[in-house]
């Protein structure tokens, strides 16, 4: 029975303010009107053609005053019920079907990140740290950098491969013997700043071989600890040249296992800047060559050192050490050419 009021309200809520402004208007007019013709009803001493003329005049304006009374209360109390508004519409693709069941909805791509959040605690952990512990120490002699190969041959600029020569050695005090693998998972990775997806392309037998980036919390910043090229992955460039490729061969060092007791030490600085030739593997055993996304270098965190034990999970984890960019690990004085080392 009601369901008209809110409709007419809606429609006459724009006329309220002009409605009681003309109400005013009128009222004030009558108002003055009254007071001339009770002037004049004194003036005329009373008389009766007189006095019966203002009585009309002022019933007549009585009764228009009350009526605009009850106009303006009427606009005014219209002007309080709000306009209806529509209820919201449901999803045609999020309903439910006959079945009962939900329709797909639409993929929608989202738009590229500018900045990634850091993952959470389940998908990226921080490994232990025994860094204080000073069980094991690493070192880059030398570095460079170089280009990537795509997969059909041509240069991949949104690669580039980062070699570094390395020196570790074992702590005499340590308390055990420490492993310098690169089988996967690799224990010497490079860290770059996390991101929701990483452009990681390296040589297809560095693919084939399963290792891979794996998502570590260090220092309390999330970083993507990306493991190097297997040995001797090296890829043929558009102008015929190959580029880069890891000797990481302990054995050269006598160090067969791969395990550093303590006191012992892989790498060697008085032969790291010497020349070498396909025959003296032992001056370049500890070459290692990483694959690293092009716009990932400057923000680099360094290289690592982790006991990986024999599993990818890096809760499981230990950061044994690092060469930090922070601390000049790899700076102008101990960059040098390629053709050098």
């Amino acid at each position: 029975m009601t369901d008209w009021i809110a409709p007419v309200a809606a429609s006459l809520r724009p006329w309220a303010p002009l409605t009681v402004f003309l109400c005013t208007i009128f009222v004030g007019a009558l108002a003055v009107l009254v007071a001339i013709r009770v002037r004049e009803r004194a003036d005329s001493r009373r008389e009766n053609r007189q006095i019966r003329k203002l009585e009309r005049w002022t019933t007549a304006g009585v009764w228009s005053f009350a009526l605009l009374v009850v106009i303006t209360l009427v606009m005014a109390v219209f002007g309080l019920i709000p306009a209806p508004v529509d209820p919201p519409t449901a999803d045609p693709e999020a309903s439910l079907d006959t079945t009962g069941s939900p329709r797909a909805t639409p993929t929608v791509t989202p738009e590229p990140k500018v900045a990634s959040l850091p993952p959470s605690d389940e998908a990226c952990p921080a490994p232990g740290d025994a860094r204080l512990e000073e069980r094991v120490e690493l070192e880059v002699y030398w570095w460079c950098t170089g280009p990537a190969v795509a997969a059909g041959g041509g240069w991949d600029h949104t690669q580039f491969q980062l070699k570094v020569r390395l020196g570790i050695t074992a702590e005499p005090r340590a308390a055990g013997s420490v492993r310098i693998g690169t089988s996967p998972p690799s224990t010497i990775r490079i860290l770059v700043p996390y991101a929701d997806t990483l452009h990681w392309m390296p040589p297809t037998k560095t693919v084939a071989a399963g290792d891979k980036p794996i998502c570590v919390y260090v220092d309390g910043v999330p970083y993507w600890a990306i493991p190097p090229n297997i040995n001797d992955d090296a890829q043929k460039g558009p102008d015929g040249s190959w580029n880069f490729a890891s000797h990481w061969e302990p054995g050269d060092w006598m160090q067969s296992d791969e395990l550093l007791s303590p006191g012992e030490y892989v790498g060697d600085r008085s032969h790291a800047e010497q020349p070498t030739s396909p025959g003296q593997r032992g001056r370049n055993s500890t070459d290692l060559v990483f694959t690293v996304p092009a716009d990932a270098m400057d923000a680099m965190y360094g290289l690592a050192l982790f006991d990986t034990g024999t599993g990818a999970d890096a809760s499981t984890w230990t950061l044994l050490d690092g060469c930090l960019q922070i601390e000049r690990c790899m700076n102008e004085s101990n960059r040098r050419h390629p053709a050098t080392f």
